[in-house]
């Protein structure tokens, strides 16, 4: 018999799914065994070939790229930098083609907060991050990829930063909760 509480969150995810919100990927580059990461190259991939990425060196670069993540994943349980190097040349291919996503970007309790985001790989280089164009609730386009999405108000940080989404298709919301002091 399922808790009240978690008939609850069964009824919030399946909401989010409904809607097409997608949910962190993860603070770190998941197993290789876990299916959802795997599922999220392939589909990655996927929309790569729809779009006439269909052979040649760049097709091959991607998936060596991919192999040799899950190598390292496999050996040493974490593989940042390999990660980073598929989703940066997966990213880098979709930017080539105009692959990208309308992302939805809402906060919650409240609107009206700026968005910040940086690919997986620029994270992990230092980068400096992107500013949505416009306040939350927004739309914002954006090429495929792997990205940490944050929301900030008056200069600070409003909402998890240490996640990052996979943005795959051609439309995604994101939902950041955010806490305030």
């Amino acid at each position: 018999m399922l808790s009240r509480v978690a008939v609850t969150l069964l009824g919030v995810a399946a909401s989010l799914c409904l809607v097409g919100c997608t949910a962190p990927a993860g603070r770190y580059p998941r197993s290789w065994h876990d299916p959802q990461t795997e599922a999220e190259l392939t589909h990655a991939i996927a929309r790569l070939q729809d779009w006439g990425l269909h052979t040649g060196a760049e097709l091959k670069a991607i998936e060596r790229k991919a192999e040799i993540w899950r190598q390292r994943v496999y050996a040493w349980g974490s593989a940042q930098d390999e990660f980073a190097e598929v989703t940066d040349a997966v990213n880098a291919a979709a930017g080539e083609r105009r692959i990208e996503s309308d992302v939805t970007i809402s906060t919650y309790p409240g609107d009206k907060a700026t968005v910040k985001y940086q690919t997986y790989g620029q994270r992990l280089r230092g980068e400096p991050s992107m500013t949505a164009k416009e306040l939350t609730t927004c739309t914002e386009r954006m090429v495929i990829g792997w990205y940490y999405i944050w929301s900030e108000r008056h200069g600070r940080v409003t909402s998890d930063d240490e996640h990052y989404y996979a943005i795959l298709n051609p439309e995604e919301c994101v939902e950041l909760r955010e806490y305030h002091d």
